[in-house]
């Protein structure tokens, strides 16, 4: 009895020492703006076609998110920076008509309007909000494209699952048992 039970021991190492090793499947990577699966670089633009074509709803989902969002943020900025500049041009304006009309002769009685300076002060205001605005909806939309390259690796590759071998032991005895 003890040298079956020594021989059996044997075969069980025997069988762990002669198994093959399964090389995984790539990850995928984002390094800066630009994701790589193996050695395959994409786009942004591309990433969203990747994902429908690997079926990754949660991974396709949390991307399309953070990239409508990353869009929204740039367009918040882009419509600061414009008001900003509007702003400025009605400063500039406002500053060349009064220094025009202090030039002239004194004869005549020029009345400044009080709603010059509150027109590019509400401009200034505007640009501002959007401006910070702008800062959360890039860092929350780029984190989240950034992270759906995790979702993929934890959630998408993990749920396909490989066939595989054990040896079990019921009441009938000890047999091999495929897993799959």
């Amino acid at each position: 009895m003890k040298r079956l039970l020594i021989i059996l021991a044997a075969a069980v190492m025997a069988v762990g020492a002669m198994a093959q090793v399964v090389e995984s499947a790539p990850r995928l990577v984002c390094i800066g703006n630009t994701y790589y699966y193996g050695k395959n670089a994409m786009s942004q633009r591309q990433m969203l076609d990747w994902y429908a074509q690997q079926n990754c709803q949660a991974a396709y989902d949390q991307f399309a998110k953070g990239r409508k969002m990353a869009i929204a943020g740039w367009s918040c900025l882009g419509v600061g920076v414009a008001m900003d500049l509007t702003a400025g041009a009605c400063y500039l304006a406002a500053v060349g008509m009064s220094s025009s009309r202090s030039n002239k002769a004194p004869a005549k009685v020029i009345s400044y309007s009080s709603n010059e300076p509150v027109l590019f002060t509400l401009l200034a205001m505007g640009a501002t909000a959007f401006e910070i605005a702008s800062i959360p909806l890039l860092v929350i939309g780029y984190k989240r494209m950034h992270t759906s390259a995790d979702v993929y690796n934890v959630a998408c590759t993990t749920a396909q699952t490989q066939p595989y071998w054990t040896i079990q032991a019921s009441e009938q005895g000890i047999g091999l048992a495929l897993n799959f």
